[in-house]
């Protein structure tokens, strides 16, 4: 499947998957639309930046890009871990979260790749895991709300996509089902550790390592 293909297939999955998860995690409403509308104004601002980027870069040179961006990401939680006193104000400051909220919409127009992106923001803002549900659910809910004019117009919504989006909803059902299970019962730095490695394997995966 070609990357466009992809990315349109990936729209409506997450549309569903936002919907399905506001409705069964329940938690975090109130700071997920606290949080939400600053950050969702710059990744509507990434998002039309992305769809731009779309139509002049391959996707053979941007996903790397995005790849080495998110392990670079992945690389200084790390060692705000490690140093916390060294990053201690920079996860709050204007600075970081509109950067951040800019890399987001501009990933997840382009690849897909806003999860991992707002998930280590998430994570250096020390959101509690379940804060940290209910804020990715209505976030993601809303800008893949928002990215569908923009998939229209570059052509990546067909029928095709939908087709084969409608034979993923039995896996998404379970799928929140046993997320929302998980969630009540992984201790919260093995989420937090859970959060990191599959946001470096996602990086992996676009840099091209496997």
């Amino acid at each position: 499947v070609c990357a466009v293909v992809r990315v349109g297939i990936g729209i409506r999955v997450g549309i569903g998957i936002g919907i399905g998860a506001v409705v069964r995690v329940g938690v975090g409403v109130g700071i997920g639309i606290g949080i939400g509308i600053g950050t969702v104004v710059r990744v509507g601002i990434g998002v039309a930046v992305g769809a731009w980027l779309m139509t002049r870069i391959p996707d053979t040179a941007y996903k790397p890009i995005i790849g080495w961006t998110v392990l670079t990401l992945v690389l200084v939680q790390l060692w705000r871990m490690w140093k916390p006193a060294l990053f201690e104000r920079v996860p709050h400051s204007f600075a970081f979260a509109a950067t951040m909220g800019m890399l987001a919409g501009i990933t997840t127009m382009m690849a897909n790749a806003a999860g991992p992106v707002m998930a280590l923001y998430f994570l250096a803002v020390g959101m509690p895991k379940l804060q940290f549900a209910g804020t990715s659910a209505w976030f993601f809910l809303i800008v893949n709300l928002y990215k569908v004019p923009f998939s229209l117009g570059l052509g990546l919504i067909g029928k095709d996509t939908l087709l084969f989006n409608l034979a993923l909803v039995p896996t998404i059902v379970a799928g929140l089902f046993l997320g929302r299970w998980l969630l009540h019962h992984v201790p919260q730095k093995l989420f937090d550790g859970l959060i990191l490695a599959f946001a470096a394997i996602a990086a992996l995966m676009r840099i091209g390592l496997f």
